[in-house]
């Protein structure tokens, strides 16, 4: 089921490895996908300890290349770019992703078209009201329209 990913848990509780340092997600709604088809989520910078460590995504990067908050993903890639330590293996034990489904972001994405298209209207309404205000009584009146 394709969601939308908001935050994801990661952890190395292996002891004698390394734990991985610099992180890259990135997500994809087909697989095998092409190079091109992966949209980069976000690159994460773990600290060295071997507890969970829990990362929420920002997606104000405007990039072609980079996922955006209504972007959903079947499947994630997940690259270990760098370690802390120098032992041979650098296994990530633990790894749980929060998000919520497609229905649920379209159903957030519609209650905020309802709420804008709410307000759009409550602006009309007032400013045509305000239109309609009578002048004040002390105003001189308004010209004739040439006959």
């Amino acid at each position: 089921e394709e969601i939308g990913v908001a935050a994801l848990q990661l952890q190395n509780a292996e002891y004698f490895s390394s734990v991985p340092h610099r992180v890259a997600v990135a997500g994809s709604a087909v697989y095998p996908a092409a190079e091109r088809d992966w949209l980069a989520i976000g690159e994460l910078a773990l600290d060295n300890v071997r507890t969970r460590q829990h990362f929420v995504f920002n997606y104000d990067v405007r990039a072609p290349t980079h996922a955006r908050a209504d972007d959903s993903f079947k499947f994630l890639r997940v690259q270990l770019l760098s370690h802390h330590g120098d032992e041979h293996y650098c296994p990530l034990t633990y790894l749980r992703v929060y998000g919520a489904t497609l229905p649920q972001l379209m159903s957030k994405r519609l209650e905020l078209d309802v709420e804008e298209i709410a307000d759009m209207t409550n602006f009309i309404r007032t400013a045509s009201v305000d239109d309609d205000v009578a002048p004040p009584a002390d105003a001189p009146p308004a010209p004739l329209p040439p006959s």
